[in-house]
């Protein structure tokens, strides 16, 4: 079932138009604020019954690894760090990893 025959769905649902947000319970109400009524119903519909955990990482390792190494500059690792929430420690790691693959700019001793 795709998105549009989801909210075609939560349309003609009599139920769901005459609720409101305030009609629902703990976490889906916040979700209803963050993304909207119609879209909390489409993912309890698909979801309903299971446990989501939210990772505290939205992208991918290499992704940011990526990033990290397309954004340094040879000065500007405790920026990095702040950046992607790591330890100037972890980014010095990441980009010593790549430095056999001339990633980057400057030589990490």
């Amino acid at each position: 079932m795709t998105r549009g025959d989801n909210i075609q769905n939560i349309q003609s649902d009599a139920f769901f138009r005459n609720t409101e947000v305030s009609h629902l319970a703990g976490i889906y109400k916040d979700l209803a604020e963050l993304i909207g009524y119609e879209n909390v119903f489409i993912i309890f519909h698909n979801m309903k019954g299971q446990q989501v955990t939210f990772p505290k990482r939205l992208f991918t390792k290499e992704y940011t690894d990526a990033q990290i190494l397309s954004l340094y500059n040879g000065e500007n690792v405790k920026a990095l760090a702040r950046k992607f929430d790591y330890t100037e420690c972890h980014v010095y790691r990441i980009l010593k990893k790549h430095k056999s693959q001339n990633n980057y700019k400057e030589v990490i001793k």
